[in-house]
């Protein structure tokens, strides 16, 4: 068995029902026939799928025991890649304590790939996992497995360039990254960029300076305020952009609590004879722009805080899930709060993750082959080895079908 696709019948039919999981298992089947790899699927919580093995069923969503089911399973077969389907309801990701902050967890799928078990979780298999959020609708795996389904089939679209986009704040070191990738195109920059006129709705500002307004301030200056801030971000980010792209990079901001990604920028001007110093970070992307390009085919890498969150989360809610739904061949991301290198040239942490993932990539390594050797690279050169490192180990996973490469 080259790859496995694993999934948990029973939560996929208590969330999708009887039908839905049988389309499910459908696909499946069609995906595993089509694949180019010695394909199987297995049940983990079915006897009949797991004694084909010689293995125990596994009912319970307890993350050590399906993880111990994995190691077993890729061992008997030297398995080389493995494919989860369903999100944190189906197989759930391991909760792992944050290295930089012992009362945070961070949600992470690094230990089901580390079959022989390292105290920094480099993966030893390829994996990806389709998610499918809290969705209650079986379109959104359904879509995905279907992805990748054409891609084997060779019916896919052809993409043919690259796109970039990047905070203010990383901007340095975006450029550098991104000539690896594309040299004859322009990263995009954030600064001017927003969802609309209407800027209170799309802004988040805070206040450096003067200190007195940084919690509460009079209406007028907060007019004043919106104002100013409002002829600075006035543009939309071109759905363009995206379209008909082979490989898609962001280096922006993200938030749990929202599906918006951010740019950012610094203000200054004077109110009512205060000098004011406001950093602003303009919404820049959402699933409805998303939506209005072709992104069929592309492989994203987002440095975003929280770009890979996908639990309870929804299309509509989670940009990750609309790349996903809209037909996007892999999506890399983080599940939590995620670091790059603001001030210097050189990349750190995410950034440096997000550049051997590329070069691999575009050497025409399967996906989860390019995730797995970025970060076991990442693993033997960063050094001193810190906790953002391991961190940065932990919280990255990749979205779809990992024996995929860019067409």
């Amino acid at each position: 068995m080259e790859k496995c696709i694993l999934s948990h019948k029973t939560n996929l039919t208590q969330i999708y029902g009887a039908t839905g999981f049988k389309k499910i298992d459908k696909a499946l089947k069609e995906l595993a026939e089509v694949s180019p790899l010695e394909t199987e699927i297995v049940y983990i919580d079915d006897k009949t799928s797991t004694q084909r093995h010689r293995l125990d069923p596994v009912s319970e969503n307890d993350t050590d025991k399906i993880q111990t089911f994995i190691e077993k399973l890729c061992k008997q077969y030297d398995t080389e890649y493995l494919l989860v389907i369903g999100g944190h309801r189906i197989i759930p990701f391991y909760s792992l304590k944050d290295p930089t902050n012992p009362n945070q967890i961070v949600y992470s799928d690094a230990p089901y790939a580390d079959i022989y078990y390292d105290d920094l979780r480099s993966p030893d298999v390829s994996m990806g996992r389709m998610p499918d959020g809290g969705v209650t609708d079986p379109s959104l795996l359904l879509n995905q497995i279907q992805t990748a389904i054409k891609y084997f089939k060779g019916i896919t679209e052809k993409t043919n360039d690259t796109s970039g986009v990047s905070a203010k704040t990383w901007e340095s070191v975006s450029h550098n990254l991104y000539k690896r990738i594309k040299k004859e195109t322009e990263l995009v920059l954030t600064p001017e960029y927003g969802l609309g006129k209407n800027v209170p709705e799309h802004i988040n500002v805070a206040v450096l300076r003067p200190q007195k307004w940084q919690l509460e301030r009079p209406a007028s200056v907060t007019k004043a305020m919106i104002e100013h801030v409002s002829a600075s971000v006035k543009k939309i980010l071109d759905p363009k952009i995206f379209t008909g792209r082979k490989l898609i990079y962001f280096n922006v901001h993200g938030d749990d609590r929202v599906p918006e990604w951010m740019g950012d920028m610094m203000l200054r001007f004077t109110i009512e004879g205060e000098e004011c110093i406001l950093i602003v970070y303009p919404d820049i992307l959402l699933p409805k722009i998303i939506k209005q390009a072709n992104v069929k085919n592309a492989i994203v890498f987002t440095e975003a805080c929280f770009g890979a969150y996908t639990i309870d989360k929804t299309p509509e809610t989670s940009n990750a899930l609309c790349f996903l739904n809209q037909g996007v061949l892999c999506f890399v991301g983080s599940t939590a709060v995620a670091y790059g290198e603001p001030r210097k040239r050189y990349p750190r942490w995410a950034d440096v993750l997000a550049q051997y993932f590329f070069d691999f990539v575009k050497r025409k390594y399967e996906v989860g082959a390019a995730f797995q050797m970025a970060k076991q690279r990442y693993v033997g050169t960063e050094r001193p080895f810190n906790r953002e490192d391991l961190k940065t180990m932990y919280e990255f996973l990749l979205y779809g079908d990992p024996s995929v490469a860019m067409p």
